[in-house]
């Protein structure tokens, strides 16, 4: 896949694997996901785990970090093209040249790539920290928790970190003059779509994650997850306007700075209507012309006042609702599959 122009502000850690291996995005996510899965079948053979009765604890452990991580780097590429769109548009609005506009994008790399160390260095210590797979009764499950599990934060992380940074750089940005048409607000709609997407990629991993929930009649295991899975999900959904609060702002700015020109223009018009009415009947037609003309501007204040703060567009928000639900869903069908369905075989066990 080629590398969008509008990010190479930065060469993250995928762009320099990419240089180094002549590999796509695709075959990268491709690789490393064989590698967790060689990784599993290792572990299965060490502990042969394949003699019945087949252990679904075992396999729900052993199998949510593969599927996240596969799930996270196959739709790193779809986030690359809604920010390099995001860029594109921002670039649209933004008052300033070619050259300075590269310019004031551009990150250093070595700072920038230390960071994406440090995120996944965290990701990976808060990982193992969550799962404890040194408490795990197997040796060779816990080594293989604490690869597959680290490196599935360390990827959230990492994609958090990135998200940041992309943010950081869009906020600065439009902190510039810019020029908003508040009649066609498409370009701007671009970065909604941005953080829309990162807003779903969350949600489809908590989503994912609660498809390996086991049902428990434990009720403080119970409240546990409800309390961590119910964090998850607002703060997937605060991220969407969190990336948002920079052309919030931006839009209001413009808003009010066309607010501020209307009124003077109302002003105005006000005041020659007023110096005009003392000549009547002979400036009668004048006074017509300004009485339309001040007309005109008032109904343009309405409007402009009731133009929108968010760059989101109807089917945004709509997807954005719709999102919540899909951990909801993930959790019915668990239930009906962990606690119901498998039961009903004598060859599945749950230890």
């Amino acid at each position: 896949m080629a590398s969008h122009p509008a990010l190479s502000t930065h060469r993250t850690i995928f762009d320099e694997s990419m240089r180094r291996t002549k590999l796509s995005r695709t075959q990268i996510a491709g690789v490393v996901t064989m590698v967790i899965l060689l990784l599993l079948v290792i572990t299965v053979y060490l502990d042969t785990v394949l003699d019945n009765p087949i252990d679904a604890t075992y396999w729900v452990k052993a199998l949510t970090g593969p599927v996240i991580i596969c799930f996270l780097l196959l739709t790193w590429p779809i986030l690359e093209a809604l920010c390099s769109q995001a860029m594109i548009a921002i670039k649209s609005v933004v008052q300033i040249d070619e050259l300075a506009f590269h310019r004031s994008m551009v990150d250093k790399t070595p700072r920038f790539r230390r960071g994406e160390w440090f995120a996944v260095a965290v990701g990976m210590v808060i990982g193992n920290l969550i799962l404890r797979p040194w408490s795990e009764p197997s040796i060779w499950l816990g080594i293989y928790l604490a690869i597959s599990g680290g490196l599935m934060f360390s990827l959230i992380f990492w994609l958090v970190y990135n998200v940041f940074m992309a943010n950081r750089q869009f906020a600065r940005m439009l902190r510039r003059p810019l020029r908003i048409n508040f009649f066609d607000l498409k370009p701007l709609e671009s970065i909604a779509r941005w953080s829309l997407g990162i807003t779903l990629t969350f949600m489809g991993s908590i989503t994912l994650s609660m498809l390996f929930l086991i049902p428990t009649s434990d009720p403080t295991e119970n409240l546990k997850r409800a309390i961590i899975f119910g964090a998850l999900i607002m703060a997937a959904l605060s991220l969407f306007f969190i990336n948002l609060l920079s052309t919030h702002r931006a839009m209001v700015k413009a808003k009010n700075q066309e607010l501020e020109v209307v009124h003077d223009k109302l002003e105005a018009t006000s005041r020659t209507l007023k110096g005009t009415a003392k000549d009547v009947p002979h400036c009668a037609v004048e006074m017509e012309a300004l009485s339309k003309s001040m007309a005109a501007w008032v109904s343009y204040e309405k409007w402009m006042r009731a133009a929108p703060e968010w760059p989101c567009n109807r089917r945004m928000r709509g997807s954005l609702l719709l999102s919540m639900f899909l951990p909801v869903v993930a959790l019915i069908l668990a239930w009906v599959v962990w606690g119901v369905v498998l039961p009903l075989y004598p060859l599945v066990a749950f230890t």
